[in-house]
Order: C-alpha cells, then structure tokens, then sequence
C-alpha cells in the first residue's frame, strides 16, 4: 500500500504542475500578444495589397479576400483560418467606440489600448472554446477578429494590427 500512496501523490504533484503550466502559458500568451500587438500598431504602416468595397488594406502572402458579405464586413480566409473584416464608417481611426463596445460585451480575458498621434488602436481577448480564444485588433472603427489557439494568439494580434493599421476607406 505504501507504494500506491506514493505513486498516488506523485501522480497528483505532475497532475498539478501541467495545470499550472498551462495556466501560465495563457498568461505569457497573453503579455506576448499584447506586446506583439502594440508592437506592429507604432510600426510603420504596411502598403496596402488588396481592395474590397469598404475599402484597401494590406493582406499577408497566403490571406485572401473570401467573400464580402455585407457593406461593412469582408470575411478574408488564410489555410483554414477565418477573420472578419469589420468597418464602422461613423467613427474615425481615432475613436474608441468599437472597442468600448468589444469590452462591454463581458467575458474579456485581456484587453489593451495604444495611441499614437489621431490613431486608437486595440486588442481584446476572450475564451471561445475550451482551447480556442477569440481575438480582435483594431484601430479606430475597423476591427478584426478570429478565434485562434493559445499557441497563434501572438502571432496572429500582429498580423491582424498590420492589417487593420492599414486600412484606408473607400471613397
């Protein structure tokens, strides 16, 4: 019996460093995502690459425009990843409207905001499943958002910031 005793509390002890593990990986994921995020929002804004009703932005190799489904949202695709493209044509690059509303709507594991100059930019993250996060990153009225692992959150907020930080408005 005393050898299952031991067993058992050794178990446990492993058991609860992998819990504790992961539970600092989503908060160094979360630190890494903000700073990557504020990082490419003061970067030097990417030349835009692709054009849609609402607008040009810049897209990374190997995103492309899927569809445009109504005047404010283009639905861009990247293997098997999804995001939306979302453009409030009543708020500037400088207003704090749209990322007002992301936190008012509850559930936010890590949000952040910059300024640089006229431009308010964001990031904001929440639980989607049981290891999928949503994330959204914006500069004024346009956002973007997916739902993406603890692993891409970082990786993914930069991209995203690049493309939003980009995005001009069409006429």
């Amino acid at each position: 019996m005393g050898k299952m005793k031991k067993y058992w509390k050794g178990s446990m002890l492993t058991v609860g460093v992998l819990l504790a593990g992961c539970a600092t990986s989503l908060d160094d994921a979360q630190e890494e995502t903000i700073a990557s995020t504020k990082t490419a929002f003061f970067s030097e804004e990417k030349e835009q690459t692709d054009e849609a009703a609402i607008g040009s932005f810049y897209l990374p190799f190997g995103m492309d425009i899927e569809s445009e489904e109504t005047p404010n949202n283009v639905i861009l695709e990247s293997g098997f990843s999804t995001y939306i493209l979302f453009y409030n044509d009543q708020e500037d690059e400088g207003s704090e409207a749209v990322y007002e509303t992301l936190l008012d709507d509850g559930d936010v594991l890590f949000s952040e905001s910059f300024v640089q100059g006229n431009q308010f930019g964001y990031v904001v993250g929440r639980q989607f499943s049981e290891k999928e996060y949503e994330l959204t990153v914006g500069v004024g009225g346009v956002k973007l958002t997916t739902v993406t692992s603890v692993g891409d959150l970082s990786s993914e907020a930069s991209a995203m910031m690049d493309i939003v930080n980009s995005f001009e408005p069409a006429n």
